[in-house]
């Protein structure tokens, strides 16, 4: 069970602020309160108590602040805080961020002169932060972010767990959209919602951690990958334990990519790809997905891939290992 679920009327009563000692009496009594609708009675002192009361404390802070970037009509002279004065970089946006606060960077728009003044790549270092490009539906064009030299990437994630949402991104001639992962390592990062290679934006690869990174946790999921792409959609050549791509229902989709859509060639396994959807530009083995000789345990389940509508003789899913689980596919 969510323990958020149990909080119920009492989670009202807690302060939008962080709770001062004066208000620990309070705190206690809507944590005995949360532990007894589930069935559990205890005392002052009691372990479970005291956990309650760290997580009501903790779902009782302020969750980050709200930054602007408007790559058309902001100004890195700006402030940041409201979508009146964003700034224009992401990269100066990302420097009012502070790690682990939770921050959300809102995209309002960007390329032309936000692309222009930016330094690629946008390095997001801090931790916990959330960059959302707005003005976007399914089938929207949405902010796109587009590296303006050959050989770099348009964003490297190195802080854990950043999401990245609701943008187009590509890199340059040579690189990757999204680089992932770093030799320390980086935990969590979550992509979704976000479109490579397939309206304004081009690139090698659409998302890669290299050999020898580090990016376990991490999770793509409803993303898009187009043919503008001139190599794989998602490749992963580091770690990737317990690493997610497309959820159940909400996998990622591939059209007519010029090689592997998901080369996973690294040491250490993703966990789970689930529900994505292939259209292949080649009748050959693994073009859809290729897992390496080195990948163990993952989970395969519900994707489907094509190759126009006469069918496949050769088939998308390639394991090295045969070592992994593969459930309900289908070309």
């Amino acid at each position: 069970m969510d323990f958020r679920d149990t909080l119920g009327y009492e989670r009202q009563a807690i302060p939008a602020t962080n709770v001062d000692p004066a208000a620990t009496h309070s705190l206690m009594e809507l944590a005995k309160a949360t532990l007894e609708r589930v069935g559990k009675t205890v005392s002052d002192g009691d372990p479970s108590l005291i956990a309650m009361m760290q997580i009501m404390k903790y779902l009782s802070k302020p969750k980050g602040s709200v930054f602007f970037c408007d790559g058309s009509a902001g100004n890195d002279a700006n402030n940041g805080l409201t979508p009146l004065t964003p700034k224009l970089t992401l990269t100066a946006t990302h420097a009012l961020t502070a790690s682990l606060n939770d921050d959300t960077i809102v995209v309002l728009n960007y390329g032309g002169t936000g692309a222009f003044a930016e330094t690629f790549p946008i390095l997001l270092s801090n931790s916990m932060i959330h960059v959302i490009g707005a003005q976007c539906m399914d089938n929207s064009k949405w902010p796109t972010i587009q590296s303006d030299t050959a050989g770099l990437d348009a964003i490297n994630i190195t802080g854990a767990r950043v999401e990245l949402a609701n943008l187009e991104v590509g890199g340059g001639a040579a690189a990757a959209g999204i680089h992932v992962g770093s030799v320390a390592g980086i935990y969590g990062a979550c992509i979704h919602d976000v479109w490579f290679g397939v309206t304004d934006c081009a690139g090698l690869d659409g998302i890669r951690t290299d050999a020898t990174e580090d990016a376990p946790h991490l999770e793509v999921y409803d993303c898009r990958f187009g043919a503008r792409l001139t190599r794989y959609g998602i490749y992963n050549a580091g770690n990737a334990t317990r690493g997610i791509l497309g959820r159940q229902g909400h996998g990622n989709k591939f059209w007519n990519l010029a090689d592997i859509a998901m080369n996973i060639t690294g040491p250490a396994g993703i966990a789970e790809i689930i529900d994505n959807l292939f259209g292949l530009s080649a009748d050959t083995v693994g073009r859809a997905i290729t897992l390496s000789a080195l990948s163990s345990g993952a989970i395969v389940s519900g994707n489907k891939a094509s190759y126009r509508v006469a069918g496949m003789t050769n088939n998308p899913f390639r394991d090295l290992s045969n070592a992994n689980h593969w459930i309900d596919n289908s070309a």
